[in-house]
């Protein structure tokens, strides 16, 4: 699987899928299993995320990832794959999602403190949130010329605009850029990490853990859990997805948002750009 992003969101299905069976980490029991009952257990895995206010394409997911389980181990033949499609609820509800606004996208920056704006500066890219983590210091490449559509070159007068590798090294390897406030943001940002104590080198994560005097000096890439809770309380705290719990025959269903918490800013960004 060459994308990154498809890559670690077939994992954490997987992962999902198989704890809910109790299943091993070696996975010889679902290897193992009668084809039916497999079946039977697929089944069941997936009225369960329904129940719980999965969205549709989320389930599509899981099934892709079980499937791809399979299938790396060779036993793809003993599923009716196809018949198991038709188990995908057609509907579950849930709103369609849309862009974020980009009023709400400034009382985002306003009320995020210095790590946020960096954080906010690359997704304002269009970068998926899962390539985050695995972004270094060394992704970004200062550009303070360009080129027009006549092939002169010309220079910024009182600003730079960093240029950011995602993906670097994979078959989906691609460039986009940062915008001259992102840029200053992420300067800060690494700024005040380096006065903390930490030494910053190209190889740093450009995006790091939470720390603080005694951690400063051994940085960690940010995780996708701590990107998810960074930005659950910040939207909430400027009353853009606030928190509705709803509950269904005695049980807590996940909140449901018309906006995506990170795919409503890359869904503002390709509009913009189209």
């Amino acid at each position: 699987m060459d994308n990154p992003y498809t890559r670690k969101n077939y994992e954490i299905h997987f992962s999902e899928f198989r704890k809910a069976l109790k299943a091993s980490e070696s996975c010889n029991e679902l290897l193992k299993m009668d084809g039916r009952e497999l079946e039977g257990k697929i089944v069941e895995h997936i009225k369960q995320m329904a129940k719980a206010g999965a969205s549709t394409s989320s389930i599509r997911l899981t099934l892709s990832a079980v499937r791809k389980f399979f299938v790396e181990n060779r036993q793809e033949s003993r599923v009716n794959w196809t018949w198991l499609k038709g188990k995908i609820p057609k509907s579950n509800g849930r709103i369609k999602d849309r862009d974020y606004t980009k009023e709400e996208l400034v009382k985002m920056w306003e009320q995020s403190d210095i790590r946020k704006k960096a954080i906010l500066s690359l997704l304002m890219t269009g970068i998926r949130k899962g390539a985050i983590p695995d972004l270094r210091v060394g992704s970004l490449a200062k550009t303070i010329e360009y080129r027009d559509r006549e092939g002169m070159q010309h220079r910024f007068e009182s600003h730079y605009i960093y240029k950011l590798t995602v993906y670097e090294g994979s078959d989906s390897e691609y460039v986009t850029f940062l915008t001259p406030a992102g840029a200053k943001a992420v300067d800060r940002y690494i700024k005040a990490r380096t006065m903390a104590g930490e030494k910053v080198t190209a190889n740093s994560p450009l995006i790091r853990d939470a720390f603080d005097s005694v951690n400063a000096g051994q940085p960690k890439p940010v995780t996708l859990g701590a990107l998810d809770m960074a930005f659950t309380r910040l939207t909430r705290s400027v009353g853009i997805r606030p928190k509705e719990k709803k509950e269904e025959e005695g049980r807590k269903r996940q909140d449901r948002h018309d906006i995506m918490l990170f795919h409503g800013i890359r869904k503002y960004v390709n509009h913009a750009l189209v």
